[in-house]
């Protein structure tokens, strides 16, 4: 009989079940982690829900994911009995992707690869500058966080690709480049933003969770220009 010599571990990673199965895993563990953790805190400190309220609706995400995984598992079957495809059973859940790569090529090649074949799906990109040029592209917009602090200069970008006004493109693809020193001003912009938006009026808090924290006033004192130059003069 020949001897059966045993697989190292690290040769599991031939096989694209494993990868799948690990990479699966650590998008669950880490929201089960957002929701246990961040979410409550959330919560009380931002939204000034009781302890009490705070568990009725740190209740409903994870309640949903339940009810979800059930529907899905039914769809899958479902699908399955139908079209008696594994590929299309299994794949056509995914509908689209976020692109986070501050090169606007990456983006598009996501563009032209996988949209040729498949019309519907949609592709976003992750940074606010890209946003206008990859919708030109063939894209479908941005998942950015400018959004938070700009919701009208957004909404005016949007339009402006819908009815192809080419004045005011260029006039808000300006706006948005100048205010792309949020993400630079700070290596976090997360307490930039929370500081810009009090300073402009919305209820909103500075409270950071760790490993995240608020400004101190000697780091907003060193970032007055950039918050003279970006909200604070009209």
């Amino acid at each position: 009989m020949d001897a059966v010599q045993p697989m190292k571990w690290y040769e599991l990673f031939k096989y694209r079940n494993v990868i799948a199965i690990c990479i699966g895993f650590f998008t669950l563990n880490y929201s089960i982690y957002f929701f246990v953790t961040w979410f409550p805190m959330y919560l009380v400190q931002e939204r000034g829900l009781s302890f009490a309220a705070m568990g009725w609706m740190a209740m409903l995400p994870p309640l949903t994911g339940i009810l979800s995984e059930w529907f899905g598992g039914w769809l899958l079957d479902y699908t399955y009995k139908r079209t008696k495809s594994l590929d299309i059973a299994r794949k056509t859940n995914f509908i689209g992707v976020k692109d986070t790569h501050p090169v606007l090529r990456h983006t598009q090649r996501y563009i032209q690869e996988i949209k040729g074949q498949y019309p519907d799906f949609m592709v976003f990109t992750g940074y606010d500058n890209n946003c206008i040029p990859s919708v030109i592209s063939g894209g479908n917009g941005c998942i950015g966080a400018l959004s938070n602090v700009y919701p009208d200069m957004c909404h005016s970008a949007a339009e402006a690709l819908r009815n192809e006004d080419l004045v005011a493109i260029r006039k808000i693809q300006r706006q948005i480049d100048k205010r792309m020193k949020f993400y630079e001003a700070y290596p976090t912009f997360n307490p930039v933003m929370k500081w810009a938006l009090k300073e402009m009026g919305w209820p909103m808090q500075e409270n950071c969770k760790v490993p995240l924290s608020s400004l101190t006033a000697e780091e907003k004192k060193h970032l007055d220009a950039v918050a003279n130059e970006l909200w604070r003069t009209k």
